[in-house]
C-alpha cells in the first residue's frame, strides 16, 4: 500500500479523543434552535471548507491543504479529498463542500 494511501497516524488529541463523534448541536430535538455564528472576511483566492468527520478523520489538515490549493477547482479538489478519504478506508459519511472566492 503506498504512503498516500494509509491512513497517517494522528497526533492531534482532538483526531483521537473518544468524544470527538459527540453531537455538540443539532437541529429538530426541541423547538428551540441554537444557532453558533462566526465571523471571518475572505480575500479573493481564499477557500472555504466544511466537511463531515469522514474526511476529517483520514487526511490531516495540511495534506487537505494542499490538495486544494493544488486542485485548479473547487470541484477537483472535493473529488480528490473523497477519494483519498475513501482510499484510506472511509468508514463513515464522507462529505465536502469547498467555495473559492473571487473578485
Amino acid at each position: 500500500m503506498s504512503n498516500e494511501t494509509q491512513r497517517p497516524p494522528f497526533t492531534d488529541p482532538r483526531r483521537t479523543d473518544p468524544r470527538r463523534n459527540i453531537l455538540w448541536n443539532n437541529v429538530g430535538i426541541t423547538e428551540d434552535v441554537r444557532v453558533d455564528v462566526a465571523e471571518r472576511a475572505l480575500n479573493s483566492g481564499e477557500y472555504l471548507m466544511l466537511c463531515s468527520d469522514g474526511l476529517w478523520e483520514y487526511i490531516e489538515d495540511d495534506e487537505m491543504q494542499r490538495i486544494v490549493v493544488a486542485a485548479g477547482t473547487p470541484q477537483a479538489a472535493c473529488d480528490r479529498l473523497v477519494a483519498l478519504a475513501n482510499a484510506r478506508g472511509g468508514e463513515d459519511n464522507i462529505s465536502v463542500i469547498i467555495i473559492q472566492v473571487n473578485d
